[in-house]
Protein backbone atom coordinates (compact mmCIF):
# COMPACT_ATOMS: atom_id res chain seq x y z
CA UNK A 1 0.00 0.00 0.00
CA UNK A 2 2.86 2.41 0.84
CA UNK A 3 4.40 1.78 -2.60
CA UNK A 4 1.08 2.58 -4.30
CA UNK A 5 0.71 5.82 -2.34
CA UNK A 6 4.34 6.76 -3.03
CA UNK A 7 3.94 6.02 -6.75
CA UNK A 8 0.68 8.01 -6.86
CA UNK A 9 2.36 11.00 -5.22
CA UNK A 10 5.20 10.78 -7.73
CA UNK A 11 2.75 10.77 -10.65
CA UNK A 12 0.84 13.72 -9.21
CA UNK A 13 4.09 15.68 -8.71
CA UNK A 14 5.16 15.01 -12.31
CA UNK A 15 1.76 16.09 -13.63
CA UNK A 16 1.88 19.24 -11.49
CA UNK A 17 5.34 20.04 -12.89
CA UNK A 18 4.07 19.65 -16.44
CA UNK A 19 1.08 21.91 -15.71
CA UNK A 20 3.36 24.56 -14.17
CA UNK A 21 5.67 24.28 -17.16
CA UNK A 22 2.80 24.54 -19.64
CA UNK A 23 1.51 27.67 -17.91
CA UNK A 24 4.97 29.28 -17.86
CA UNK A 25 6.31 30.99 -20.93
CA UNK A 26 8.86 28.38 -21.96
CA UNK A 27 10.20 30.59 -24.73
CA UNK A 28 11.20 33.29 -22.24
CA UNK A 29 12.77 30.72 -19.91
CA UNK A 30 15.07 29.57 -22.72
CA UNK A 31 15.74 33.03 -24.13
CA UNK A 32 18.77 33.87 -21.98
CA UNK A 33 21.12 36.67 -22.97
CA UNK A 34 24.47 35.05 -22.22
CA UNK A 35 26.29 38.37 -22.52
CA UNK A 36 24.39 39.56 -19.42
CA UNK A 37 25.19 36.52 -17.27
CA UNK A 38 27.96 36.97 -14.72
CA UNK A 39 26.87 34.39 -12.15
CA UNK A 40 24.56 31.41 -12.01
CA UNK A 41 22.28 31.18 -8.98
CA UNK A 42 20.89 27.66 -8.69
CA UNK A 43 17.48 27.49 -7.01
CA UNK A 44 15.66 24.48 -5.56
CA UNK A 45 13.28 23.87 -2.67
CA UNK A 46 15.43 23.42 0.44
CA UNK A 47 18.96 24.06 -0.89
CA UNK A 48 20.30 20.79 0.53
CA UNK A 49 20.48 18.46 -2.53
CA UNK A 50 20.05 19.68 -6.10
CA UNK A 51 21.14 23.31 -6.06
CA UNK A 52 24.26 22.77 -3.90
CA UNK A 53 25.40 20.05 -6.29
CA UNK A 54 24.76 22.26 -9.34
CA UNK A 55 26.61 25.16 -7.68
CA UNK A 56 29.79 23.19 -7.04
CA UNK A 57 29.57 21.36 -10.39
CA UNK A 58 29.48 24.75 -12.15
CA UNK A 59 32.31 26.12 -10.01
CA UNK A 60 34.52 23.16 -10.92
CA UNK A 61 34.11 24.30 -14.54
CA UNK A 62 35.28 27.80 -13.68
CA UNK A 63 31.78 29.30 -13.58
CA UNK A 64 30.80 31.82 -10.91
CA UNK A 65 27.90 30.19 -9.07
CA UNK A 66 25.96 30.07 -5.83
CA UNK A 67 22.77 28.37 -4.67
CA UNK A 68 19.68 28.90 -2.55
CA UNK A 69 16.21 27.55 -1.84
CA UNK A 70 12.70 28.93 -1.97
CA UNK A 71 11.64 27.31 1.32
CA UNK A 72 14.69 27.51 3.59
CA UNK A 73 13.70 28.36 7.15
CA UNK A 74 17.07 27.80 8.81
CA UNK A 75 20.55 26.97 7.63
CA UNK A 76 21.36 23.27 7.29
CA UNK A 77 24.15 21.18 5.80
CA UNK A 78 23.73 19.28 2.54
CA UNK A 79 21.70 16.10 2.89
CA UNK A 80 23.99 13.16 3.76
CA UNK A 81 23.08 11.06 0.72
CA UNK A 82 23.66 14.11 -1.48
CA UNK A 83 27.12 14.47 0.03
CA UNK A 84 27.84 10.78 -0.61
CA UNK A 85 26.55 10.83 -4.21
CA UNK A 86 28.45 14.03 -4.97
CA UNK A 87 31.70 12.66 -3.50
CA UNK A 88 31.40 9.69 -5.87
CA UNK A 89 31.64 12.30 -8.67
CA UNK A 90 34.50 14.24 -7.10
CA UNK A 91 32.22 17.03 -5.83
CA UNK A 92 32.58 18.05 -2.17
CA UNK A 93 29.38 19.34 -0.52
CA UNK A 94 30.60 18.98 3.07
CA UNK A 95 31.03 22.72 3.62
CA UNK A 96 27.63 23.64 2.21
CA UNK A 97 25.04 25.47 4.35
CA UNK A 98 21.58 26.13 2.97
CA UNK A 99 20.17 29.61 2.58
CA UNK A 100 17.00 31.24 1.38
CA UNK A 101 16.62 32.95 -1.98
CA UNK A 102 15.80 36.06 0.06
CA UNK A 103 19.26 35.97 1.67
CA UNK A 104 21.17 36.07 -1.62
CA UNK A 105 22.32 39.48 -2.78
CA UNK A 106 21.25 39.50 -6.43
CA UNK A 107 22.09 41.84 -9.28
CA UNK A 108 21.10 42.13 -12.94
CA UNK A 109 24.03 39.98 -14.11
CA UNK A 110 22.72 36.98 -12.16
CA UNK A 111 20.77 34.20 -13.84
CA UNK A 112 18.46 32.21 -11.59
CA UNK A 113 18.61 28.56 -12.70
CA UNK A 114 15.54 26.86 -11.25
CA UNK A 115 15.20 23.10 -10.69
CA UNK A 116 11.40 22.72 -10.85
CA UNK A 117 8.43 24.66 -12.25
CA UNK A 118 6.92 24.85 -8.74
CA UNK A 119 9.79 27.18 -7.77
CA UNK A 120 9.29 29.53 -10.72
CA UNK A 121 6.75 31.82 -9.07
CA UNK A 122 9.14 32.78 -6.28
CA UNK A 123 12.16 32.94 -8.60
CA UNK A 124 10.37 35.14 -11.15
CA UNK A 125 9.18 37.53 -8.44
CA UNK A 126 12.67 37.83 -6.92
CA UNK A 127 14.21 38.23 -10.39
CA UNK A 128 11.79 41.01 -11.28
CA UNK A 129 12.89 42.94 -8.19
CA UNK A 130 16.57 42.55 -9.07
CA UNK A 131 16.61 42.60 -12.88
CA UNK A 132 17.86 38.99 -13.14
CA UNK A 133 17.18 36.49 -15.86
CA UNK A 134 15.48 33.19 -15.04
CA UNK A 135 15.66 29.78 -16.66
CA UNK A 136 14.43 26.30 -15.88
CA UNK A 137 17.40 23.94 -15.92
CA UNK A 138 15.53 20.92 -17.32
CA UNK A 139 14.83 22.84 -20.53
CA UNK A 140 18.53 22.56 -21.35
CA UNK A 141 18.53 18.74 -21.33
CA UNK A 142 18.20 16.95 -24.67
CA UNK A 143 15.40 16.05 -24.70
CA UNK A 144 14.04 18.72 -22.34
CA UNK A 145 12.54 17.60 -19.04
CA UNK A 146 9.98 19.45 -16.93
CA UNK A 147 11.96 19.26 -13.71
CA UNK A 148 14.98 17.84 -11.99
CA UNK A 149 13.36 15.40 -9.56
CA UNK A 150 14.00 16.11 -5.88
CA UNK A 151 15.88 13.13 -4.40
CA UNK A 152 15.63 14.33 -0.78
CA UNK A 153 15.15 11.36 1.54
CA UNK A 154 15.43 8.89 -1.34
CA UNK A 155 18.03 6.16 -2.04
CA UNK A 156 21.50 6.84 -3.44
CA UNK A 157 20.49 5.73 -6.95
CA UNK A 158 17.92 8.54 -7.16
CA UNK A 159 20.63 11.06 -6.24
CA UNK A 160 22.81 9.61 -8.99
CA UNK A 161 19.98 10.04 -11.52
CA UNK A 162 19.30 13.56 -10.29
CA UNK A 163 22.96 14.55 -10.56
CA UNK A 164 23.15 12.96 -14.03
CA UNK A 165 20.21 15.15 -15.09
CA UNK A 166 21.85 18.25 -13.60
CA UNK A 167 25.14 17.47 -15.36
CA UNK A 168 23.37 17.02 -18.73
CA UNK A 169 21.33 20.21 -18.29
CA UNK A 170 24.33 22.23 -17.12
CA UNK A 171 26.34 21.06 -20.14
CA UNK A 172 23.51 22.08 -22.47
CA UNK A 173 23.11 25.45 -20.80
CA UNK A 174 26.84 26.18 -20.82
CA UNK A 175 27.05 25.33 -24.54
CA UNK A 176 24.71 28.26 -25.13
CA UNK A 177 25.96 30.82 -22.60
CA UNK A 178 29.45 29.45 -21.88
CA UNK A 179 31.23 31.67 -24.34
CA UNK A 180 29.96 34.69 -22.40
CA UNK A 181 30.39 33.65 -18.78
Amino acid sequence: MKKVISRSRSIVKKLAARIHLASARVDTLKNIDGSRVGRLVFVCFGNVCRSPYAEVAAQTQGISATSCGVAVRRSAPAELTAVEAALLRGIDLTKHRSRSIYQVELNPSDCLVVMAPSQLTVALAVAAENGCQVTLIGLWCDPAIAEIADPYGRPLEEFRQCFDDIDRALAGFLRVIGKHI
